[in-house]
């Protein structure tokens, strides 16, 4: 396939590429489970945005995003139907459970990454470091009854934006 773009249209997607192909990629492993393909699967999202860049260049950051999370998907969906057609027996079991499970964690990723700066940091000490609200209060040398009001604002921000999202 030959694509051509514009000097401009090519320095964008250039920069594009740099800045969403690292998630991208983590969706991709994280539902294929094989660098190689998860490569591949970015790679062709990438492609198919190329070829058809007049639709994609005034998007902004937002719905490029979730343009190219739904390329690099189908991408997935597509590399998992080869290998289950394989002829060779190697077939690897990979569920749509596997891919929900993937979309579930980037929602809630990106989820925590909205959240403002401080009520981020208690979340994720107390979520995922396991510190209790006293010891995150001793830590960011911050009173308790802050890094509670935090951590509760934090839970009711994060469940809004699921709820709003689908997710239940």
């Amino acid at each position: 396939m030959k694509i051509i773009l514009d000097p401009e249209d090519s320095q964008k997607l250039a920069g594009q590429y740099e800045q969403h192909s690292p998630w991208l990629l983590g969706f991709a492993m994280s539902v294929l489970k094989n660098q190689s393909d998860a490569e591949d699967a970015v790679h062709e999202a990438f492609l198919y945005v190329a070829s058809h860049y007049k639709k994609y260049r005034d998007l902004d950051t937002d719905a490029l995003r979730g343009a190219l999370y739904t390329a690099t998907k189908c991408r997935c969906i597509n590399i998992i139907h080869k290998r289950n057609s394989c002829e060779n027996g190697l077939e690897e079991e990979i569920c749509p459970e596997d891919i929900l499970q993937a979309e579930t964690k980037l929602m809630f990723d990106a989820a925590i990454l909205s959240l403002p700066v401080m009520e981020r940091e208690v979340f994720l000490m107390h979520f995922a470091d396991g510190f209790n609200l006293k010891e995150i209060s001793e830590m960011m040398n911050v009173n308790y009854n802050t890094v509670r009001k935090k951590w509760c604002s934090a839970k009711k921000k994060l469940w809004d934006q699921l709820m709003e999202n689908g997710y239940e």
